[in-house]
């Protein structure tokens, strides 16, 4: 029952009901991912939109912060290149404003988004001049990682191919390992996250020359 699961510390009680928390390792499909944390995603959201400008192209992966982030977007011209089924469908509502591009590959039901060598392919036609991405887990020797290979893969060549890169991660991400590493803290531009992350991490950001940006206190 839910204070069984609640006391082996598996099961997260939330204002709408309860989601059952996952270890790193484990991928968790959508539907779950898009209710936790919201109050904070929302918060690294409107952190994010202050580093967009007008006519710009932007990577948008399949997250949930990235979904809060296409909600947030300022209501002047943009190009958004995504892999994320929601992200699309909620940004094609916005056809003066935005212009929309979806990534082909195979569907992901559970993480409602394209994946696969296909993707990643498809990627690197287009010239993206600012990422946002998220991840599972952020630690402060090896970098940003994913419990799911594919995602891993894409997002590697995303920072690989844009000019500028911002990872966005909420406080739960941090200090914690995943499968499979996609970048280290040097090789992006920004962490975008709505609290102060643990002093360690922060050291380890300055001295790779990634900025941090969280709300001020």
């Amino acid at each position: 029952d839910f204070e069984k699961r609640e006391a082996r510390g598996k099961l997260k009680r939330t204002h709408g009901g309860a989601f059952l928390e996952a270890p790193p390792h484990q991928d968790l499909p959508q539907s779950c991912r898009a209710i936790q944390n919201v109050a904070a995603k929302q918060t690294i959201a409107r952190l994010a939109v202050r580093e967009i400008g007008p006519g710009e192209t932007l990577f948008l992966d399949s997250s949930s912060t990235a979904m809060e982030l296409a909600r947030a977007l300022p209501p002047f011209p943009l190009r958004v290149v995504t892999n994320g089924l929601d992200t699309a469908l909620l940004l094609s509502e916005r056809p003066e404003t935005v212009e929309l591009i979806y990534l082909g590959g195979r569907l992901s039901a559970a993480s409602r988004c394209t994946l696969g060598p296909l993707t990643e392919r498809s990627v690197e036609g287009y010239h993206i001049q600012r990422a946002f991405i998220s991840c599972r887990c952020v630690d402060s020797r090896r970098g940003f990682s994913e419990p799911n290979e594919d995602q891993a893969r894409l997002r590697e060549r995303v920072v690989a191919l844009a000019e500028w890169t911002a990872v966005m991660a909420d406080h739960s991400k941090m200090n914690l390992k995943s499968t499979f590493f996609f970048a280290a803290l040097r090789e992006v531009d920004l962490l975008i996250t709505e609290t102060a992350p643990p002093k360690p991490l922060a050291a380890a950001l300055k001295a790779a020359q990634t900025r941090l940006l969280f709300p001020a206190r």
